[in-house]
């Protein structure tokens, strides 16, 4: 929706009262149009793109006074995402939501509110109230912190005061234009003659001040004006000189602490590589020890046990071949016996170890394949690795 559409009681022209580039090549815009600026600050009215350049809005924190609303004293209990939640359900323009972090008490803070739409903010100050699960909360508009002039000369005399206060406040009721045009002041409770009547200013003074102030409104390309040339206190040169050597010395950084990673990545890429041939010389020598005491296990155990058990069996045959007794033939018979259960047994266990003596001898060669394969990869790409 348009400006115009959105704002019918509108009929001036729509235009800014000032506007420059700065540094940054940004656009700044300055209006006194109070809906202009509201309307400005809602993203959804701007294009995308004008003539090829992209827009990207610079909003606000916070909306002007004049849109915020403070709820007061809101309990801790409630969180502040389910109370941000609830809100945004409620009202369809609510701007931003924030905790007034001067506000924080044990038990409780205040809540200030800004939205977009003018009589959703009317409609919520003059309530005075709003429920929020089940609580009911006060709700008053919100107020900058004013410029406050204190009379000092009857403050230990609280009856004086009041007079003094309240003479003030009705001649100002009767005579507002005796305000400054740019102050405000503050109605007292008791003083009101209408409780949404807050504060007193000289409207009439700062109407005519901003209408004495106003700058015309220029439609035409040509007739607007030039911005007057203050970069005579700007020297391009020297800044272009010393964003240059601010580059330079960014670069030499950078490669400064590029070469010291790749240094330390070297030193321990060497110290890798020669902890894997320690790792594989150790590996080495266990193997050969492993091979020798298994060599003379097998030489002293199963071989020597063999030969025993052989020499045993030809003694018993011939034990057998000269003994007369058939008595005695019974028992060598059975010592027989027993041997050959000895002999299979010792056969079986040969086996067992054998098989296992195998499957050491392939787990060293896999172990020592993978440090050689992992120092080749360390000596043949160390680039790479960088």
């Amino acid at each position: 929706m348009s400006f115009k559409n959105k704002n019918s009681s509108q009929k001036d022209q729509i235009g800014c009262d000032l506007w420059w580039i700065n540094k940054e090549g940004e656009l700044v815009l300055i209006t006194k149009n109070l809906e202009l600026y509201i309307y400005f600050c809602d993203v959804r009215h701007y294009s995308e793109e004008i003539n090829d350049i992209r827009l990207t809005p610079i909003l606000p924190l916070l909306l002007l006074p004049q849109h915020a609303l403070v709820i007061k004293f809101v309990p801790n209990d409630y969180s502040f995402c389910d109370l941000e939640e609830e809100l945004k359900k409620r009202y369809a323009s609510i701007y931003n939501i924030e905790e007034m972090k001067g506000t924080m008490r044990f038990h409780s803070r205040h809540i200030r509110l800004d939205v977009y739409n003018k009589d959703e903010h009317r409609k919520t100050s003059n309530s005075g109230t709003i429920t929020l699960s089940g609580l009911l909360c006060e709700v008053d508009e919100y107020l900058p912190a004013p410029r406050i002039l204190i009379c000092t000369r009857y403050v230990e005399d609280a009856e004086k005061t009041e007079r003094l206060t309240t003479m003030i406040n009705v001649i100002l009721h009767v005579n507002p234009n005796r305000l400054p045009p740019h102050i405000q002041m503050f109605i007292p409770f008791d003083c009101r003659n209408d409780r949404a009547e807050k504060v007193i200013s000289n409207t009439k003074d700062y109407l005519q001040q901003q209408s004495n102030h106003e700058m015309p409104l220029l439609t035409n390309k040509q007739e607007w004006p030039y911005l007057s040339q203050t970069t005579h206190n700007i020297n391009l040169n020297q800044d272009i000189k010393t964003l240059k050597n601010e580059l330079d010395s960014s670069k030499s950084t950078y490669k400064q602490e590029v070469e010291k990673i790749n240094n330390d990545f070297q030193k321990q890429t060497n110290y890798l590589h020669i902890a894997c041939s320690i790792m594989k010389v150790n590996i080495s020598t266990q193997k050969e020890i492993a091979e020798s005491t298994l060599e003379i296990i097998k030489d002293l155990t199963f071989d020597v046990n063999q030969n025993v058990m052989n020499r045993i069996n030809k003694c018993f045959e011939l034990m057998e071949e000269r003994t007369t007794s058939q008595q005695a033939k019974q028992k060598i018979g059975v010592f027989k016996e027993d041997l050959k259960n000895y002999q299979k047994y010792a056969t079986e266990r040969q086996a067992t170890y054998n098989n296992y003596v195998k499957t050491l001898e392939t787990l060293w060669t896999k172990q020592t394949d993978n440090i050689d394969e992992l120092l080749e990869q360390q000596i043949t790409n160390p680039t790479n690795e960088q």
